[in-house]
């Protein structure tokens, strides 16, 4: 430490400059605002097919429109722009899992349906 100045400042980084720090803080917050928005738009079109729903507008099949199991399936959206809101493929929570783990795989060209006899190629 310099004459003059107290051991007070010593172990302390320096700050950065106002200048990068507001610049900083200002991307920080339109990150978080496109998030925000991409979330509220996502949360507007699940609730515009629950209501779609349940005034008969659109209706819930009984089974995966992938696997063909029986459930109560769950409406995939390929898209969050406004006009496809209800525009929804309806999968079972196992093959909405797929979906969303590949996301460079288009699973509307996937055959879902699994070897469940257990006579697979082993």
């Amino acid at each position: 430490m310099s004459e003059g100045q107290p051991e007070l400042f010593e172990g302390l980084e320096p700050r950065e400059p106002v200048e990068e720090r507001r610049l900083r803080k200002r991307c920080e917050h339109q990150a978080k605002s496109m998030k925000d928005s991409v979330k509220a738009g996502k949360q507007d079109a699940r609730n515009a097919v629950n209501k779609a729903v349940a005034f008969g507008d659109l209706v819930r099949p009984k089974c995966c429109a992938h696997c063909g199991k029986f459930c109560v399936p769950e409406g995939h959206h390929w898209s969050y722009l406004r006009e496809q809101w209800l525009d929804v493929e309806w999968l079972c929570k196992g093959c909405h899992v797929k979906v969303h783990l590949e996301p460079d795989i288009d699973p509307r060209q996937i055959d879902w349906v699994e070897d469940l006899s257990g006579e697979g190629d082993a």
